[in-house]
């Protein structure tokens, strides 16, 4: 198990440093409007990601942990037709939107073969996504490590190619790095002990063993991201292109310690998942969070005392005055850390609807007031809003994950 779970942090790793490696040289390569569009879109991509997770991957995660070899093959069929009808709908809403564009009833962005290749870009992100999540349940770690070097370490030796070249034009940037994860796929599906079909009969087994589950878990995602990662979006609508690109920046620099804590998730979901005893849960999660506690007080100690030398070198100086931003950012932190092992508890425990509760109310402040100290504060609105964001959430699932406990929920 200590073996799985040290290369499930490598494979984390490299999922966060092709990522994080991204923002910094797209940047540094584009203007800050250009740079904030392509953020803009990343963001949705986080969306989309959360809405495929919560429906699909983390239900399968859960539930085909304990199911005897031939319903968890009927049910990984049924979670790859669910995956492929998600696909559809992107394309489906992808088609409107360039109709919109084609004819100027919606100005997104004025090279639309840019948008177009984005939604290609996105889409096959998705479906490597799935792949490798799918391989978590059954803990085939090494091949999962394997496709992820393909697409995200691909990605990174694409980005060294961009910027040897000097090919600055967008729409080829989104089409290089959408190389790696097509290869990926294909390792992923050849390799594959399960062979994958579209069946009816299947979606209709693993949607009605997974709904109580997913439609909590998807509803929890949406106020997640409502709650919590919506204002980039609400920056890049109500103010403009440039503060998104200063938010992407500062967000870039706080998702450093990402690798472990979506590790974590994607890991102990499952091994929390057989644990029976609600007290032996607990514990495992209270040491779980000591553990992760020395790492996030570092990390925020460190961008405390040194913000300047970071943004300096990670970005140069065109985001150099954005110094204090960083430092009251980055003590959201210790919030999300906390938050993430909360959730891992209650997903555990199978008491998602309460994860969901948590972030309605966060979701709330944050189309509400939040908004207004986004259109009236522009990007210091945003860092304020998104830290308050998280103390309300990370207070409701305290409260949630006592009561469970407790056995009231």
């Amino acid at each position: 198990m200590k073996q799985k779970l040290f290369l499930s942090f490598i494979d984390q790793g490299v999922i966060s440093a092709s990522n994080f490696f991204l923002i910094i040289i797209l940047a540094r390569i584009f203007d800050k409007a250009d740079f904030g569009f392509i953020s803009f879109l990343l963001f949705i991509g986080v969306l989309i990601n959360n809405i495929q997770i919560s429906l699909i991957t983390q239900p399968h995660n859960v539930i085909a942990a304990n199911l005897e070899k031939k319903c968890y093959e009927k049910y990984t069929n049924g979670a790859f037709g669910l995956q492929l009808l998600l696909i559809i709908i992107l394309v489906i809403i992808s088609i409107f939107i360039y109709l919109l564009e084609h004819y100027e009833m919606l100005k997104l962005h004025d090279d639309v073969s840019f948008i177009i290749f984005s939604v290609f870009y996105l889409t096959l992100k998705q479906l490597q996504d799935f792949f490798r999540r799918i391989l978590f349940t059954s803990s085939h770690i090494s091949q999962i490590l394997i496709s992820d070097f393909i697409a995200y370490g691909g990605g990174i030796l694409v980005l060294l190619i961009v910027l040897y070249f000097k090919i600055y034009i967008l729409y080829q940037t989104i089409i290089f790095i959408t190389i790696p994860f097509v290869l990926s796929i294909f390792f992923l599906t050849l390799t594959s002990k399960v062979k994958y079909k579209f069946n009816k009969k299947d979606i209709q087994f693993t949607f009605k063993k997974s709904f109580n589950f997913a439609h909590w878990s998807f509803l929890s995602a949406l106020t997640s991201w409502l709650g919590t990662r919506v204002f980039p979006i609400t920056l890049g609508l109500l103010v403009s292109m440039d503060v998104v690109a200063i938010y992407a920046v500062l967000m870039n620099i706080i998702n450093t310690l990402n690798p472990i804590f979506f590790t974590l998730t994607n890991f102990l979901t499952t091994v929390f998942a057989r644990v029976a005893e609600k007290s032996n849960l607990l514990k495992q999660t209270i040491n779980v969070f000591f553990a992760l506690l020395p790492i996030v007080l570092i990390s925020i100690i460190i961008l405390i005392i040194y913000p300047k030398e970071i943004l300096s070198f990670l970005y140069g100086t065109i985001y150099i005055q954005y110094v204090e931003l960083l430092q009251y950012i980055s003590l959201s932190i210790f919030l999300i850390a906390l938050a993430n092992i909360l959730q891992l508890y209650l997903r555990a425990t199978k008491n998602v609807k309460y994860i969901f509760t948590s972030f309605l109310y966060s979701s709330f402040f944050s189309l509400t007031i939040g908004s207004y100290l986004v259109y009236n504060y522009h990007i210091k609105g945003a860092v304020l809003a998104f830290i308050l964001s998280w103390i309300i959430s990370d207070t409701l699932l305290s409260f949630y994950v006592f009561k469970s406990y407790k056995g009231r929920i």
